[in-house]
């Protein structure tokens, strides 16, 4: 996965000729193998958001395989793992490789429940919130009842004044600091305890 946008790059290595087959929003959009010819780079850098004369350079290379590979990590950020994959390495010897074994429907929901697709260091407020809800601590517990209780006074203010008139503004503020007040309530509970996958 590369790019803004969400782009997939299949990159094959078939007797000494490297392929690359590009996938956007599940769509096959362009195919190129590298053979020194000149090549269209209108879909790669519209995919990506690229420079497109970056990517011509990039699409032109006549290089080895091994060279062009060196590019794609530079230009299009293609993992360093990639080479000796394609070159056939068992990927239990490939340093910086991990690998994640398959998983249903039902545990891929619960994993991601737990968190655990969250990076164990990570520093953002997304990851930090994600974690607070899945452990519950005592402080984030007691946030929340405070935050369930300002809600739910803001929500008693907004409906003296809409006065019986749900559909104006002071309605649907009414609606929703009541609908805030419910989930700040839902994470004063104590953390689930999640039944272990097989």
């Amino acid at each position: 996965m590369v790019g803004r946008r969400g782009a997939v790059l299949l990159l094959e290595q078939t007797y000494g000729e490297l392929r690359l087959v590009v996938f956007h929003r599940g769509r096959e959009r362009d195919l190129h193998v590298w053979t020194g010819e000149k090549h269209d780079p209108a879909v790669l850098s519209s995919v990506l958001g690229a420079d497109p004369e970056r990517i011509a350079g990039l699409l032109a290379h006549d290089g080895t395989s091994a060279e062009v590979l060196a590019a794609l990590e530079q230009v299009l950020g293609v993992p360093e793992q990639t080479g000796p994959l394609l070159a056939g390495a068992d990927p239990a010897s490939v340093d910086g490789l991990t690998h994640e074994r398959a998983r249903g429907v039902r545990v891929s929901i619960t994993a991601a429940a737990r968190g655990e697709y969250d990076p164990t260091d990570g520093t953002k407020l997304s990851h930090r919130l994600s974690r607070w809800e899945r452990e519950r601590p005592p402080a984030y517990r007691l946030a929340n009842a405070g935050s369930a209780a300002a809600q739910v006074a803001l929500a008693v203010v907004a409906g003296t004044r809409a006065d019986g008139d749900w559909a104006s503004w002071p309605g649907f503020l009414t609606a929703m600091f009541g609908i805030g007040a419910v989930g700040s309530l839902w994470s004063t509970r104590p953390p689930p305890a999640w039944p272990r996958s097989p």
